[in-house]
């Protein structure tokens, strides 16, 4: 079984439906998301003030941007993934007036005999297999040659602690003129019935970092997932 590594990054075709999502399905964020007065923006790069959001379905617990609007949702799942639904369930946040900074959490289904985030590989190993499942430079250095066309991942960091993964890195899509950064942690954790693997992910537009990204590394490390079943 493999690790389908594109949960890393959600699409903006994924967030695009989570908008959508009827209101009734996220009543559940609203007593902790407070809509505040207007749009919520960062102002000289400061952190936003961040409320604390817990999952009684995932038993996971993530402080997340005051204001912002909240969605769930389910993305396609991954056939090499053995579960009840073969889907991913997916849980998300954004400013009001867009959804280019965003953050998600995706909850994926995993096999029993994963039971620690070693089963996948060091931090180092995860980090390098999800840039090459998206990096795709290596079709210029063979002659291909609409480089527009092309597109590009770099990671930039990867470190283990408390039993997650932090990976930070850049994807310049063919479809965008800047790239986009990502900053994410992963797990695996017990949610009272199952193992499941916890992808939170905080990205924005690489020109928005200087704005975003002290809130968006409050965000990352105010994650809080289940202890896994060893």
């Amino acid at each position: 079984m493999e690790l389908d590594l594109h949960c890393c990054s959600a699409p903006a075709s994924l967030l695009r439906s989570l908008t959508n999502v009827n209101a009734k399905r996220i009543h559940a964020f609203q007593p902790l998301l407070h809509r505040g007065n207007g749009r919520s923006i960062p102002r000289n790069g400061r952190r936003e003030e961040l409320v604390p959001f817990e999952d009684d379905r995932d038993k996971f617990k993530v402080s997340v941007p005051q204001g912002w609007i909240a969605a769930q949702g389910a993305a396609p799942g991954n056939k090499g993934f053995s579960g009840a639904t073969g889907t991913r369930r997916t849980l998300a946040w954004y400013p009001e007036g867009g959804t280019d900074t965003n953050v998600t959490v995706l909850v994926t289904n995993v096999g029993a005999d994963y039971t620690s985030l070693g089963s996948f590989g060091n931090a180092d190993s995860f980090g390098e297999n999800l840039i090459a499942s998206l990096d795709r430079s290596f079709l210029l250095r063979s002659g291909f040659n609409r480089p527009q066309s092309v597109q590009r991942a770099k990671l930039l960091d990867a470190k283990s602690r408390s039993g997650m993964y932090f990976l930070e890195y850049t994807v310049q899509k063919p479809e965008e003129t800047t790239p986009r950064h990502f900053l994410s942690a992963v797990a695996l954790g017990f949610n009272g019935r199952y193992n499941r693997f916890y992808t939170l992910t905080a990205q924005c537009p690489e020109a928005d970092v200087p704005k975003y990204r002290s809130t968006l590394e409050g965000v990352i490390s105010s994650f809080r997932p289940p202890a896994p079943i060893m």
